[in-house]
């Protein structure tokens, strides 16, 4: 994101009442050197027909704020390539006084490339399993970055699309379906919990440093991807299910009620993974993967 130009530089401050307060499992925080420092914003404008959004502000070296009531359209749409930061936390909830449009709705979706969205340690909330709507949708695009902050109770998480994309220090959970779906994109720190379907679902993208647990499904499924250092627990089927071609390296999977490690025979690479109290077993290796079992690089039991 460093290679951007031109960029004009503004607050965007999203202002949205609540109508009713949601109960969801709680996500662990991160720590405060993990929040990272704070982007800059530029301007954006509202999705087609979203006649009642304001226009976002566009100030060179100012703010743009914006206090809209609670029956502003979503999604809110950025479609300017540009550093953006999120003020407040965005609430979409479900009770009979909320317009119906909400259920089905996305919170934010990026249409440009090259832009970098902060969310700055802040919560968007969607209605719970009454929602069909997506928290952050990236729609083809290149080079987006989302950072620091929760994505929870919408159908999925975050869903990105394109290439080159970069998710830290973000936690998707108690969406219905997937926590987080990526493709091309690199994934650090990030947490995926209480999710109805797999916590991560990444096909050509590589997870470092991330946790998967409590999921309805598998913790992480992945296809052509590495996934390194991360820890699945506690989900419903594995802890982590290679498709195919996939790098698999110093992971641990515990009380899954799958397989803790689950390789399809699709030419995977799993070394130095620790397994342990997985319902159906520690390790399944199906044919044309590399599973050593002794030596520096064995996969080891607990």
């Amino acid at each position: 994101m460093k290679t951007k130009r031109n960029i004009q530089s503004v607050l965007l401050t999203v202002w949205l009442v609540a109508l009713v307060a949601l109960t969801l499992p709680a996500c662990g925080p991160f720590s405060a050197d993990e929040q990272g420092g704070k982007s800059e914003t530029s301007q954006s404008s509202p999705a087609a027909g979203s006649s009642t959004y304001p226009t976002f502000l566009s100030i060179a070296e100012g703010q743009a704020e914006i206090s809209p009531s609670p029956s502003t359209t979503f999604p809110i749409v950025i479609n300017q390539s540009g550093h953006y930061i999120l003020t407040d936390d965005i609430n979409l909830t479900s009770d009979a006084g909320t317009s119906s449009y909400l259920l089905k709705a996305n919170a934010i979706e990026i249409r440009a490339s090259d832009v970098t969205l902060n969310l700055n340690g802040h919560t968007i909330s969607g209605p719970q399993s009454a929602g069909s709507g997506i928290g952050i949708l990236v729609s083809q695009v290149e080079n987006v970055e989302i950072i620091n902050g929760t994505v929870r109770g919408f159908f999925s998480g975050i869903k990105l699309s394109g290439k080159n994309h970069q998710i830290k220090n973000v936690r998707v959970c108690s969406n219905s379906s997937y926590g987080l779906e990526a493709e091309s994109s690199l994934i650090i720190n990030c947490q995926a919990e209480f999710n109805g379907s797999d916590g991560f679902l990444a096909t050509s993208s590589t997870i470092i440093n991330s946790k998967a647990r409590s999921n309805g499904s598998s913790g992480l499924r992945v296809s052509s991807s590495t996934v390194s250092g991360c820890i699945a627990e506690s989900n419903s089927a594995h802890g982590i299910w290679t498709i195919d071609k996939c790098r698999i390296e110093g992971n641990r999977m515990m009380n899954n009620g799958g397989y803790g490690l689950y390789l399809n025979p699709d030419y995977s690479y799993a070394i130095r993974n620790r397994a342990g109290s997985n319902a159906a077993g520690n390790f399944y290796q199906a044919g044309n993967n590399y599973l050593p079992v002794s030596g520096d690089e064995a996969n080891r039991e607990e």
